[in-house]
């Protein structure tokens, strides 16, 4: 689904300060206290939405950027993309150097003008205009003013002063002007800034006013930026999308104008509905005409980013689409629901934010922070959901990609938010056993199976279904936790049940794994799954912590040792109990076969800022432990 990103601005109600006399911004006044950890300063945003009507948004952009170093550089690039319902309507900008003096300014035949996608993956009816300003030494600072008009107020959306996570922000404005026949929603994020409301001749005016916000320095296990820089949501009471006429006051309202949208054009083909009958009718359950049509999907369909028409919230409808063989996730949704729909089984599609590490976004403002669209199947006991863009998924699992979230179903008049499947500690599984052989040199064979359930699979099984197999030794020739090494066998199955599971057999060659120092040999039992987060103490942490998912990991390490050694020390067990998880190790020794058993747990979730020296001290132990060696001795 496209995902339009509406950039702000102010009315050019000033007289841009471009043939000053005086220096403009010099980089001297930048307060100290802004520079640290950043490589930008924002040194103004001033940002304007003129609301005509719902049908109508005026805005215009005006941003001054001091970019400090050659990290910053990127700030200097200018990106706009428009098509029939944004409207870029002009442009302009200048370069100062550090004492604020003009460079040069922005000649309209400095900025190109590119089609918006290329490639066989993305088709769209949108253009970029780009532009790139050239340092000429650090600081220097740029300026930009861009001024658009909007085909609908729906493109009132979230006002965010501060997007980088290393830039400050000197000062940003946003101001909406209302016209009396809507009102203005609104919701403060991570800030107390009230609006100022005014009285105009249109309606009323809202400004929110932010100042000296400094860079954010980076944190291990940190929520996203958006969940910690200040933001004000907005929306329009009213609007209208192209013909069609939404609300924005509930989920239902604005799930209900999608349904609108795209209602209609789940016909499909008689062909294909005979193909749907011979695929289904032999079948005697539901859940077995579901998975036939999903393979059939994902058999004889392919993905392509389609962003075309009512600003590409308008699904390809399901002849052209059976015609063709491809769609994008609203297209390929929108035909497996027509399948269904074929053989007497209701469906939905569903508006999601596909990512693997979403936005947390309030539930209680109905906004559109969507950017994909799955399928859900409501059944007597169960909801089957499908994710139609994947060609190698199981019917009914979702992945990280867009399970553990907030969804919109959208119907005709009873849309709902809901949420798709939570895939914790239960689903999220791995086990692994690990039979190693180490020579008097410190050299290890390895063979090694390793289980892998729910989200601790995908990326393998991505890498699988869609790497071959020499790509696939590549990247374990290169991935593993050992230093010299070399992966002489991999070979993989999946179960593709509504939990997938991907098991993988590998063999694999380290070299001097272990250190030999004289009669004394010194290795790691724990061979292939060591922890790989060290934080660090931190008495001015910003950001809450975040275990974004819950697992459970057990390891099983059988390593034979040469002849004539024995175990001198060995690490003790561990037992470690929390909130966060726990975390056990066992070594026993039997023979010339040590044995090392560990299990952890992460509970998944988020934690306040208070509670990241009880974290650190937890993973840290888990940490120290997965590194600690036990000492062989070579007996006279």
């Amino acid at each position: 689904m496209k995902s339009l990103k509406i950039l702000f601005g102010i009315l050019c109600c000033w007289q841009l300060p471009l043939l000053a006399a005086e220096p403009f911004y010099p980089a001297s006044a930048i307060p100290e206290g802004l520079k640290k950890n950043a490589h930008s300063i924002m040194r103004l945003n001033e940002t304007t939405y003129r609301v005509v009507d719902s049908k109508e948004i005026r805005a215009v952009q005006h941003q001054v950027i001091t970019i400090l170093d050659k990290s910053g550089d990127n700030r200097s690039t200018l990106t706009e993309s428009y098509d029939k319902l944004r409207e870029i309507r002009s442009i302009s900008g200048a370069y100062y150097d550090d004492k604020g003096n003009q460079v040069k300014r922005l000649r309209q035949s400095d900025i190109a003008d590119v089609a918006g996608a290329g490639g066989t993956e993305l088709i769209t009816d949108s253009r970029v205009k780009f532009h790139e300003f050239t340092g000429f030494g650090y600081p220097y600072t740029i300026e930009y003013t861009v001024e658009y008009k909007l085909n609908s107020a729906y493109f009132l959306r979230m006002f965010l002063p501060q997007e980088i996570q290393t830039e400050a922000v000197e000062k940003a404005v946003v101001n909406i002007v209302m016209p009396a026949s809507l009102q203005l929603q609104y919701k403060m994020m991570q800030t107390t800034v009230s609006p100022v409301i005014a009285d105009t001749k249109e309606g009323k005016s809202y400004t929110w006013t932010f100042a000296n916000l400094p860079a954010i320095k980076k944190e291990a296990l940190a929520v996203s930026l958006f969940n910690r820089v200040p933001s004000v949501l907005l929306a329009a009471s009213e609007f209208d999308y192209g013909p069609f006429h939404g609300k924005s006051g509930s989920w239902q309202d604005l799930g209900n104008f999608f349904y609108r949208i795209n209602a209609g054009r789940d016909v499909l083909p008689d062909n294909m509905k005979t193909k749907v009958h011979q695929l289904t009718d032999h079948l005697s359950t539901s859940q077995e005409k579901i998975a036939a049509l999903y393979r059939y999907l994902q058999k004889n369909f392919r993905y392509i980013s389609i962003q075309l028409g009512i600003g590409g919230y308008q699904t390809i409808d399901a002849q052209t689409t059976a015609k063709t063989g491809y769609g994008d996730c609203k297209a390929l949704s929108n035909i497996m629901c027509a399948m269904l729909k074929e053989v007497g089984i209701a469906a939905n599609s569903v508006l999601v934010q596909g990512s693997d590490e979403p936005r947390v976004f309030p539930e209680d403002f109905a906004a559109d922070w969507f950017n994909h669209v799955i399928v859900c199947v409501p059944g007597k006991k169960d909801t089957t959901w499908l994710e139609c863009t994947s060609t190698s998924l199981p019917a009914g699992y979702l992945s990280s990609f867009t399970g553990n979230r907030a969804v919109v179903v959208l119907d005709s008049l009873h849309s709902k938010l809901t949420h798709t499947p939570y895939y914790g500690q239960k689903e999220n599984r791995r086990s692994s056993v690990v039979n190693a052989v180490i020579d008097e040199t410190g050299n290890m064979k390895i063979k090694s199976e390793i289980r892998s359930t729910g989200m601790l699979q995908d990326d393998l099984s991505s890498m699988v279904n869609n790497a071959s197999k020499q790509k696939q030794l590549e990247i374990l020739r290169s991935g593993l936790d050992f230093s010299n090494y070399d992966v002489n066998a991999y070979e993989t199955s999946e179960d593709k049940k509504i939990l997938p599971t991907l098991t993988e057999q590998l063999d694999i060659t380290a070299s001097n794994y272990a250190t030999v120092t004289g009669k004394r040999m010194f290795l790691l039992p724990n061979v292939m799954s060591r922890y790989g987060t060290k934080l660090e103490e931190d008495t001015a942490r910003i950001s809450p912590v975040a275990f974004p998912m819950a697992y459970t990991k057990t390891d099983t390490v059988n390593i034979a040792i040469p002849a004539g050694y024995k175990v001198e020390s060995q690490p003790k067990p561990q037992v470690l109990t929390s909130k966060y998880g726990s975390f056990t190790t066992t070594l026993s020794v039997n023979g010339n076969t040590i044995t090392y058993i560990r299990k952890l747990d992460i509970t998944g979730g988020t934690y306040p800022v208070a509670e990241y020296n009880d974290i650190l001290n937890f993973t840290n132990t888990i940490y120290k432990s997965d590194r600690n060696r036990l000492v062989l001795v070579k007996e006279q």
